[in-house]
């Protein structure tokens, strides 16, 4: 598998739970890959509405 490239954010806004917390995104195949001081989680690109990068 490819590595995936981090880039700095803020949040991800998400169709049905709102806002979501983040330090760093990466994107890869129909995936948002999120991580913050949790760990990391994956959303489907469908469910995600915005990434406010920074």
């Amino acid at each position: 598998m490819k590595e995936l490239e981090w880039r700095p954010a803020v949040r991800v806004v998400l169709v049905d739970e709102g806002d979501y917390p983040v330090n760093s995104v990466a994107f890869a195949a129909g995936w948002v890959f999120a991580k913050n001081e949790h760990g990391t989680v994956a959303f489907p690109s469908s469910q995600v509405i915005k990434v406010s990068l920074g």
